[in-house]
C-alpha cells in the first residue's frame, strides 16, 4: 500500500470511485492516455475484500507507476483531501455493486461530496436506473452516464442501422489503430470561422483529421486547465489551417 502523503504528488489525474468489473477497462484506457501520455488513475475502494476477492477487476499493469490504491471512504472530505482531489482532472463515481438498486443514492452523495469539495473537476457519475435522473438536475455534475439508456438505445440503433454498433466501438477505444473523437482548444486565429470555412480548409490542407463541430460559449472551467490534445498524432492540427 501506498503512503496516504504519495498522493499528494499527483497532479491532473482521475479518481475512481468505487471498484467494480468496470475499473480495468477504465484504468487500461486511461492509461492509453492521448499523446502517448498516460493519465494517472487513483481508486477509491471502501471495501478491500471486495477488491482483493475479485484479481479479475485489477488493471492488467496494476503495480504501474500510473496507477494508485485509496482505501476510504469517497463521500468524507478526509478521504477526498488524501485523493488530492484539488488538483485532479476528473472524479469517476461508479455504482457500488454491493449496494445493488440503492447504488444511485450512494452514488449521488459522492458526487455531492466531490462537487462540494472542488467544483472545478470534472465529475461522471454511473447510474443504474434511468429514473434517478431527476434526482441530479439541480446538482453540478457534469456527466450522467446511464448504462441501461445506452444499451437500448444502441440495440434500437443497430436494427435501424446495421454495423453502426461498429463504428461507436472504434470511437470509444483509445489505441494507436482506432479513431477518436476529440476536442482540442481552437486556435485564437481561427476565432469567429464558420464550420463550413473550418471545413474546407481542413479538407484543403489534407489535415489527418475530419472536421465535426465545436462548442460555442459554455466550456467547461476544467477545460481551460486541461484543454484536451490530440491523440492521433503529435501534431497539432488545427495549427495547419490556414490563417
Amino acid at each position: 500500500m501506498e503512503r496516504q502523503d504519495h498522493f499528494q504528488n499527483l497532479n491532473n489525474h482521475v479518481i475512481i470511485c468505487n471498484c467494480s468489473e468496470k475499473v480495468k477497462n477504465i484504468v487500461e484506457e486511461l492509461h492509453k492516455g492521448t499523446a502517448g501520455n498516460p493519465l494517472d488513475a487513483l481508486l477509491i475502494v471502501q471495501d478491500r475484500n471486495l477488491w482483493e476477492n475479485n484479481p479479475y477487476w485489477h488493471p492488467v499493469e496494476h503495480n504501474s507507476e500510473h496507477f494508485h490504491i485509496l482505501y476510504g471512504r469517497p463521500s468524507e472530505e478526509t478521504c477526498l483531501n488524501q485523493a488530492n482531489l484539488a488538483h485532479a482532472r476528473a472524479a469517476i463515481i461508479l455504482a457500488d455493486p454491493r449496494q445493488g438498486k440503492l447504488a444511485d443514492a450512494r452514488s449521488t452523495l459522492v458526487a455531492l461530496a466531490i462537487e462540494h469539495h472542488s467544483t472545478h473537476v470534472h465529475t461522471v457519475i454511473e447510474l443504474v436506473s434511468s429514473s434517478s435522473r431527476v434526482h441530479l438536475r439541480t446538482t453540478k455534475i457534469d456527466e450522467v452516464i446511464c448504462l441501461g439508456e445506452i444499451t437500448c438505445k444502441l440495440i434500437a440503433q443497430s436494427c435501424i442501422t446495421p454495423g453502426i454498433k461498429n463504428l461507436f466501438e472504434q470511437l470509444l477505444q483509445t489505441g494507436p489503430e482506432t479513431n477518436q473523437i476529440f476536442l482540442p482548444p481552437l486556435p485564437k486565429e481561427l476565432e469567429n470561422h464558420t464550420f463550413r470555412e473550418l471545413f474546407k480548409n481542413a479538407v484543403k490542407n489534407n489535415v489527418p483529421f475530419i472536421i465535426c463541430g465545436y462548442i460555442l460559449n459554455g466550456r467547461h472551467p476544467s477545460c481551460e486547465h486541461h484543454p484536451p490534445i490530440p491523440i492521433e498524432t503529435d501534431e497539432a492540427p488545427l495549427d495547419q489551417l490556414p490563417q
